[in-house]
């Protein structure tokens, strides 16, 4: 199987240049969906411009120099994505994973206090033996507790030791994080739920008045303030 996929169909939300090199690295498949992803390497390359090609790329993982969610990782194709974290602890340097209104992911830099720390939203839920709630959650991991959550409400949880910090309810008022959409990277609060048959929209009040988009589209972000650093 290859290790590449050309540039020009590669996905719109990668914020890399299309014609200055026919291929780019794929990502393996992992936590998140070719959409909210990037393999770290293109990461280290593109972005963050850590490193001068792939080579580079492949070394400095190699020697754990490079940890995602507090976690060292190695291999060059490691997808990464929505609100993933990445650290830099030689250069002690860390970053967040975000998508904005041109929904195209890109990186802003964090304080140590910020790195420790991750917003995932629940994607599914069930019983587990022994009466633990089992939770899928956004970026492809699951926990399980005895707390009682609902899917589309978000967790804020510890880095790298996975822990609940805290709950935000899918409850209007709350503020929201849209990452898809015609109004992707919009942040406003959730004003209206509008159930249909199909599919459930919603109603999000922003600065700039009402938007109605897709219940799918939103993730809860905190209540009167967002939970984490998102500009």
């Amino acid at each position: 199987m290859s290790r590449h996929i050309k540039r020009i169909p590669a996905p719109k939300s990668w914020p890399v240049l299309r014609k200055v090199r026919t291929f780019i690295l794929k990502p393996m498949p992992g936590k998140h969906s070719a959409d909210y992803a990037l393999p770290i390497g293109v990461v280290l390359r593109d972005l963050l411009k850590y490193v001068h090609n792939l080579k580079e790329a492949e070394l400095v993982l190699r020697q754990k120099k490079v940890l995602v969610d507090g976690k060292p990782v190695r291999e060059a194709k490691y997808n990464v994505g929505l609100f993933d974290v990445i650290s830099l602890p030689e250069a002690k340097e860390h970053y967040r994973i975000l998508i904005n209104s041109f929904g195209k992911l890109h990186l802003i830099k964090i304080s140590d206090e910020e790195a420790k720390k991750k917003i995932v939203r629940i994607e599914s839920k069930r019983l587990a033996k022994g009466g633990k709630f089992q939770y899928g959650l956004s970026d492809g991991r699951t926990i399980l507790t005895n707390e009682k959550y609902n899917t589309y409400d978000s967790l804020i949880i510890s880095l790298p030791d996975q822990k609940i910090i805290k709950v935000v309810p899918f409850t209007k008022g709350n503020l929201v994080y849209l990452i898809s959409g015609n109004h992707v990277g919009v942040i406003g609060s959730l004003k209206e739920v509008k159930p249909e048959v199909r599919r459930t929209k919603v109603v999000i009040s922003t600065d700039q008045g009402d938007i109605e988009t897709l219940k799918k589209y939103v993730v809860m972000l905190g209540e009167k303030k967002p939970e984490i650093k998102i500009q």
